[in-house]
């Protein structure tokens, strides 16, 4: 039987007795989960070398990704890395799924580029806003659909406090 690590989802076609399985989605199907949803997660390298991981409201069009922003943060390591990865995802029961796109990300300031991309009308949750307007050109493309007849019966784990932190 071949079980993914611990998390209850099998393989197509293993048995697990559960009913669960993961299936690999077509890079076109990856793409109609991607236009349908419009929060997605921007991982880029940090200073120190580690990953990054960033909340992001995007637009997608043209089998490209479009997000705005403001100056600083994001974009200084963008300008020192620009290989990047961007994640969506729905945890919605009984079929979850994820796509991750891994690209390259630049400034567009182009006029004619961000009008004809649609990524002015795209309204930001953050409530730094941006005018600043990024464009992730994808290198690949993956997606996973997640189904299981399990349904979680306790209530989700909490984080801890970290030791010597005031955080929770």
């Amino acid at each position: 039987m071949a079980k993914m690590r611990n998390t209850g989802w099998t393989l197509p076609g293993a048995d697990s007795g559960e009913g669960g399985s993961i299936e690999v989605v077509s890079a076109d199907d990856a793409w109609g989960l991607v236009q349908a949803a419009d929060l997605g997660r921007l991982c880029l390298i940090g200073v120190d070398e580690a990953p990054d991981v960033f909340p992001m409201n995007y637009l997608a069009r043209d089998r490209q990704i479009y997000c705005r922003t403001s100056e600083g943060g994001k974009l200084n390591l963008i300008g020192m890395n620009p290989r990047v990865a961007f994640e969506i995802d729905s945890g919605d029961s009984p079929s979850a799924w994820s796509v991750v796109i891994r690209g390259v990300a630049w400034r567009i300031d182009d006029p004619y580029d961000i009008s004809d991309s649609g990524i002015r009308q795209l309204l930001s949750a953050s409530p730094t806003g941006g005018d600043v307007f990024l464009r992730i050109a994808p290198l690949t493309i993956t997606g996973r659909r997640f189904s299981s007849r399990r349904h979680r019966t306790t209530e989700p784990v909490r984080s801890r406090r970290l030791v010597g932190t005031d955080e929770a």
